[in-house]
């Protein structure tokens, strides 16, 4: 299963710089199916806030580096059977790109082709209760889980 911040720095305009901080992106949540023996529900994250930072490196003519953190805040969820059920949780995203860029760093334009790795912690922070709804499909608990990305 995969929860995503997927398009978090490559979406939207090329970025607006203020007062030293690049300010670009869109986030979203895929949600995963899940099935069981009880039919099919999803899991994932609500909507909630995010901040990030984002660092870079241009100090090669057609390579650079940036490194990315995202920190969110919302909730986990799951749903299935005609039931709802919610949990306090947060998420930190940090990862390594490297660019190659179509033309020098003196260029007006500079087209790129961007790769890297990174590593995603998600933590449940909220109270665990003895009855879930949709239980049947996920238990959400307060536990951590890591994943690379």
């Amino acid at each position: 299963m995969h929860l995503g911040d997927g398009l978090f720095h490559r979406l939207g305009p090329a970025g607006s710089d203020v007062g030293g901080w690049r300010l670009r992106g869109l986030g979203f949540t895929r949600n995963a199916v899940v099935t069981g023996l009880s039919g099919s529900g999803k899991t994932g994250l609500k909507n909630g806030v995010a901040a990030g930072v984002w660092f870079g490196s241009d100090d090669y003519r057609r390579l650079s580096g940036e490194l990315h953190y995202l920190y969110r805040v919302s909730d986990l969820q799951v749903e299935g059977g005609g039931q709802k059920a919610s949990f306090n949780g947060e998420s930190h995203l940090m990862h390594w790109d490297f660019l190659y860029h179509s033309a020098p760093r003196t260029s007006k334009v500079r087209l790129f082709v961007a790769g890297g790795a990174g590593v995603r912690l998600y933590r449940g922070t909220g109270m665990e209760q003895a009855y879930q709804p949709a239980n049947k499909f996920a238990w959400l608990t307060k536990t951590r889980r890591s994943r690379a990305c």
